[in-house]
């Protein structure tokens, strides 16, 4: 029989003389490792397994972990940080923690964890769950430096969403000028809008506009003249078109108490007959599209040109 474990205390870290105490020899820990009851964070850190945890959850307990070895002077950053705020981190990379430590020189990197060296100031730190993070403005800014556009402004869209304000974002990035991928990092915060609802949705936005796509109008209200009928994704009023990424998480959020997915998928096609009823086009597409991306963006070209029908 395993251990029975208080749900109190699922994510709680605990070093080798933790479990010592609890009566756990070297073998002992080694056993419950490799049944799945013990979790090895990192090297001297373990924890008990939260049900069903995620990677975020997981990624949650190695940047707690490495919070406990490190100074004061230390606090989880980049992606890390998104994980804490709760944002989204669209294709990322958990397997490292990213920590940033207050000072100029000397970051490094090691299995499970990168350290960066940065000048923090003190309004740029804040606590989450008990963890010293990077604010909203901070983390938004630091990912859009470092990492690919499509993360950036998955994470970004949803921290504006989250309360985060242009002048808060505009000082954080006047406070990078000069560092390594600023430039970059402007760019990718101009494109940013708080009004996308999923990662899938943010990434939309930017394929398009790389792509060279008319800007499309967010969440658009579809009338009949008396009633609303729909609020679609995208909109393009010169061609009376519309465009709906169809993602889990958009059918778990249309989800209704006891309701499953295929009644949301039935929903979803009435509504999508009476947008059409009215005379617009709608493309639909999904995250696979999204990872080849070419042919969907060909395919809303030809229907915005009117190649084809809707």
């Amino acid at each position: 029989m395993g251990e029975q474990m208080p749900r109190a205390e699922a994510g709680l870290i605990l070093s080798p003389g933790d479990l010592a105490a609890r009566g756990h020899s070297a073998d002992g820990i080694a056993a419950l490792v490799r049944r799945g009851e013990l979790i090895r964070v990192r090297r001297g850190a373990y924890a008990y397994p939260e049900p069903a945890a995620s990677p975020e959850a997981q990624h949650r307990l190695a940047v707690r972990a490495a919070l406990a070895h490190v100074g004061n002077d230390a606090c989880a950053s980049h992606i890390s940080a998104a994980v804490l705020h709760g944002l989204p981190v669209w294709r990322g990379d958990l397997w490292r923690v990213h920590l940033t430590k207050h000072r100029e020189h000397g970051g490094r990197i090691r299995p499970g964890q990168v350290m960066h060296a940065s000048v923090l100031r003190e309004d740029e730190v804040i606590t989450v769950a008990g963890m010293r993070v990077t604010s909203l403005a901070r983390t938004v800014v630091d990912l859009a430096r470092r990492y690919p556009g499509a993360l950036a402004v998955a994470a970004g869209d949803a921290a504006l969403a989250r309360g985060l304000s242009g002048d808060e974002l505009d000082a954080a990035l006047d406070r990078a000028a000069g560092w390594r991928g600023i430039v970059g990092a402007r760019r990718i915060c101009g494109l940013l809008d708080g009004r996308s609802e999923s990662p899938g949705e943010s990434v939309s936005r930017l394929i398009f506009h790389d792509a060279g796509l008319p800007a499309p109008v967010l969440q658009h209200k579809i009338t009949d003249g008396s009633a609303t009928v729909a609020i679609v994704d995208f909109y393009w009023p010169q061609w009376r078109h519309t465009g709906e990424f169809d993602g889990m998480i958009k059918y778990g959020r249309l989800r209704r108490p006891g309701e499953d997915v295929s009644a949301v998928v039935i929903r979803e096609k009435v509504r999508e007959d009476a947008v059409r009823d009215l005379g617009y086009g709608m493309t639909r597409w999904i995250t696979t599209d999204l990872d080849e991306r070419w042919p969907l963006i060909e395919r809303l070209r030809r229907r915005l040109r009117g190649d084809l029908a809707s």
